[in-house]
């Protein structure tokens, strides 16, 4: 197998407008690949800012060529400007074009045209299953900038003299989107009807995903407190709550999702494969329903994709569908029958149960309802919340830290791995990040690593928990922070001795979790430091936000089923996609607006 993938992202152009999120695309779309599709991370090549040039795309196809097998995935992903030129051949008046670092409208070396990327794609193999995105001004002929309802659409004039990209804005600042399209100078203008694409064109070889109709550009926009193209972004989010949908099923909710936010763009899908899985790799889905015909072949042997007026019927259709869905959904959980089983707090043993572990720091009873009501609008059925509460017992009043043997050497270890971490995060701020207090950290964790008195009180609190739902064959999510993730892991290694356990921990999370410090798996106790996971556990999957010191990577080291990485610190002030405020990204997965976390990870994985 030799599924591989190409992202280029242009922030930094040498002589046109800058953009600001198309960067962030690009790592977006990488995780998507990686933990949604199992790509390898090391075929995987990413192309930035001056990187993009035509010569490097021509090797970049090339290496995509070789070594191929049938039904191996290859994906092509283009963040940056578009626009158009005058066409140099009779089958349109121009060639849209995107736009590469050195984009300059006299050096067609500097540009890739419509008939050029086609000229490559085509060299690409037949038995390979090709996506291309696109994330710009999908053929160059837009008239109207990124638009909210309601707004003004400027001029190409008005386009030009846009601004550069700036930095980042001020709390409470609203951004407007910015379009992803250069205008061309005066004299390679066309008036809009010599612009529009023909709507005859040979068979594509590939699966095109484009973030704009020919007539419109595509948003670079401020999103989730970062910038983005709202394309790349909301594609990305659709495909990773439901990686096994088809691409039709996936762009049409990608559509609706960006409608719902105001943009005016229109993502377009064309080209084979519509009905497969996304990316496909051999998994074609007969019955499953496509956004449009793939293509309605015509006497002369042509092919015609469906008109645009078609695309918006079928999103406006499926934005009734999910609204009356949400209506659906309120009026089940506003019903007195059904209030008291929806707050978690109902004694059916036919439920599941949703069972929190905290990190250190005081957390009195009911700390988990902030994090279960994050989650309970996305749940599809009833849950019993139970906690796990351990703060009390580490607390330095109950046990000072002078009296416990080796404390000394283990925070120091700790901490310098937690300021190496720190380190990094203030370099790629400049500066910007505060400094971390290592002691307020690890304190209340030592007394949990280095006293054994203190650990067994912690994992008998555990065991007393978890042990009488699994006796009773209870269906179990469990849901650990921070340094709770230690507590987790070492209390169901433990539960592996006792007999008689009939339940299953159908989903195990760890977030921001301290496994990922060696100093802290050395530690671990002698019998569960192979990293191996708890019998009865179905699914462990870890996360870590971008910025989250604690966590971090722990598929080398623990049999984990999947891993969702390098996060949005979703809430939190950044530079650069960075945290300025590392605890706030170690907090910020149970922000009630972090749906990426809440709804597309916990509910994803915990919904039946």
């Amino acid at each position: 197998m030799a599924d591989k993938a190409i992202l280029y992202g242009i922030n930094d152009y040498a002589t046109i407008r800058d953009l600001r999120g198309c960067i962030n695309d690009t790592e977006l779309i990488q995780q998507l690949l990686i933990h949604d599709y199992g790509f390898n991370e090391d075929d995987i090549r990413i192309r930035h800012d001056a990187e993009v040039t035509k010569t490097c795309f021509e090797g970049d196809i090339t290496w995509l060529t070789q070594d191929t097998e049938p039904n191996d995935r290859l994906v092509i992903h283009f963040s940056g400007h578009g626009s158009y030129v005058p066409s140099d051949n009779d089958d349109e008046a121009v060639d849209e074009l995107i736009c590469l670092h050195g984009m300059d409208w006299h050096d067609p070396t500097t540009y890739l045209v419509d008939d050029d990327l086609g000229d490559l794609l085509h060299r690409l193999p037949s038995h390979a299953d090709i996506t291309v995105i696109l994330d710009c001004c999908h053929s160059g002929t837009g008239t109207r900038a990124v638009t909210r309802s309601g707004e003004a659409s400027p001029t190409l004039d008005a386009l030009a003299s846009l601004p550069v990209a700036g930095p980042h804005p001020v709390e409470g600042e609203v951004i407007p989107p910015e379009a992803r399209f250069v205008p061309p100078p005066p004299e390679f203008r066309r008036p809009e009807s010599q612009r529009r694409r023909s709507m005859t064109r040979s068979a594509l070889n590939h699966l095109l995903l484009a973030g704009a109709r020919d007539h419109q550009t595509a948003a670079d926009a401020f999103i989730d407190d970062d910038y983005y193209g709202a394309f790349s972004y909301y594609l990305c989010a659709t495909a990773a709550e439901n990686p096994d949908a088809t691409a039709s099923e996936i762009m049409t909710k990608a559509i609706t999702e960006i409608a719902s936010e105001g943009y005016s763009q229109v993502p377009q899908i064309e080209g084979i494969n519509q009905k497969k899985v996304l990316f496909g790799g051999g998994r074609f889905l007969q019955n499953s329903p496509s956004m449009t015909e793939e293509t309605i072949s015509s006497q002369a042997g042509t092919e015609e994709t469906l008109s645009g007026k078609d695309l918006d019927a079928v999103a406006l259709l499926h934005r009734m569908l999910d609204v009356s869905e949400k209506f659906i959904d309120l009026a089940d959980r506003i019903l007195p029958q059904n209030i008291e089983k929806r707050i978690g707090h109902s004694r059916d043993l036919d439920q599941d149960v949703y069972v929190a572990v905290h990190g250190i720091s005081s957390h009195p009873a009911g700390y988990s309802k902030r994090w279960f009501d994050a989650l309970s609008p996305h749940l599809t059925q009833p849950m019993e919340r139970m906690e796990v509460l351990w703060s009390d017992i580490v607390n330095k009043r109950n046990l000072p830290l002078a009296e416990i043997q080796g404390e000394a050497e283990l925070r120091e270890a700790i901490a310098q791995e937690l300021e190496r971490r720190t380190e990094e995060i203030r370099e790629r701020t400049e500066g910007r990040a505060a400094n971390v207090q290592e002691r307020a950290i690890i304190d209340d964790f030592l007394r949990y690593m280095l006293h054994p008195p203190t650990r067994e009180k912690i994992l008998r609190r555990f065991d007393n928990i978890l042990r009488p739902l699994l006796q009773t064959n209870r269906n179990v999510h469990i849901i650990s922070h921070s340094w709770g993730a230690v507590v987790a892991y070492e209390g169901l290694r433990r539960l592996e001795e006792v007999d008689g356990l009939t339940g299953m921990v159908e989903t195990f999370f760890t977030v921001g979790a301290p496994l990922s410090i060696s100093a802290v798996r050395t530690n671990l106790f002698s019998r569960v430091d192979d990293g191996s996971r708890p019998d009865f556990v179905e699914k462990w999957f870890n996360l870590d936000a971008v910025g989250d010191i604690v966590g971090g990577r722990l598929l080398e080291h623990f049999d984990i089923s999947r891993e969702y990485l390098k996060l949005s610190p979703y809430g939190c002030k950044t530079f650069l996609g960075y945290p300025l405020n590392v605890s706030c990204a170690h907090s910020s997965y149970f922000n009630p607006g972090n749906t990426t976390v809440n709804r597309g990870i916990f509910a994803r994985y915990i919904n039946p």
